[in-house]
Order: structure tokens, then C-alpha cells, then sequence
């Protein structure tokens, strides 16, 4: 996935060549010739992001950075997902949308960005240390692999 991001952001000359594209922004878009699409976004998706303000001395978590985060996810992924769906509504493409709001408990990030990518990608020996999802356990953590897996598949067939 790291060469395949590396290539994609090199070739388009671009440093976020995956965002959301956003009407009105002026920029140029081509309307995937697909079925349907899934647009997904993490309730909490930017947290990562707003704890790289911090020194190593400050802890992440507070009522500011909260705020920080619901804001800047609201902005970035919520509302920019949200006008793609429907740009690509309005040019014939089935769009369904879903916020991923699912937090491990002992994690201050939230329902981060990638906080998917656990489930997608194992094994477990790999992620049991991740930040993201501290507090986890194995049988959860395979139990909501399962469980994203068959959603995104039924939404696949």
C-alpha cells in the first residue's frame, strides 16, 4: 500500500492526490464510470492530525482538541464527502455514504482516519500495539474484521 501511495501521489503530483474531491473548489474531475460508490469517513477522522500539533509534553484529549477534531473532520471529510456524493448523484452514479463511529475504548483518538485498516489488513501480531487501537483485544479486533469485511463486500455484490 506505501509503494502504491508513494507512485499515486508522485505520478499526480499532488500531496493528497485522495481526497475528497469538493465542487466548487476549481478543481477538475472525471466522473468514475462505476455503479455505485461507497463514501466512508471516521466519526472522529482527523484526531491523529490535530495531536501532531502537540509537543511530546501535552497530552492529546482535551476539550479543545475534541473540538479541534469534530470541527476539522466536519470540514475535511464530512461536509467534502457529503458534496461528492452529491456531484456524483448528479451525474448518474449510486452513491451510499457512512460515517464509521466505532472507538476502542482505551484509544484517545477516536474513530480515527484509517482505524479501518486493522480489520483489513491483519494479521493481529501487527496491530495488537497500535495506538489506534489500544485496549483492543484479539477477539474483538477479529470479530470487527469480520463484520467490515461483510459490509463492504455485501455493498461490493
Amino acid at each position: 500500500m506505501l509503494s502504491a501511495q508513494t507512485w499515486l501521489i508522485a505520478a499526480s503530483g499532488r500531496t493528497m492526490s485522495f481526497s475528497p474531491y469538493v465542487p466548487g473548489l476549481g478543481k477538475e474531475i472525471a466522473v468514475p464510470s462505476l455503479e455505485g460508490v461507497l463514501l466512508t469517513w471516521q466519526k472522529d477522522d482527523t484526531s491523529p492530525f490535530v495531536a501532531m500539533r502537540l509537543n511530546r509534553k501535552e497530552r492529546f484529549g482535551g476539550m479543545i482538541d475534541r473540538l479541534a477534531t469534530r470541527l476539522s473532520t466536519w470540514i475535511v471529510f464530512k461536509r467534502s464527502g457529503r458534496r461528492y456524493a452529491s456531484f456524483l448523484r448528479k451525474n448518474g452514479v449510486a452513491v451510499q455514504t457512512k460515517e464509521l463511529d466505532w472507538r476502542p475504548d482505551g484509544s484517545p483518538f477516536g474513530a480515527c482516519h484509517c482505524l479501518e485498516l486493522p480489520f483489513l489488513f491483519g494479521p493481529w501480531e501487527r496491530w495488537k500495539d497500535a495506538g489506534i487501537l489500544h485496549g483492543i483485544s484479539r477477539e474483538e479486533w477479529e470479530q470487527r474484521g469480520r463484520s467490515l469485511r461483510r459490509q463492504w463486500l455485501d455493498f461490493i455484490r
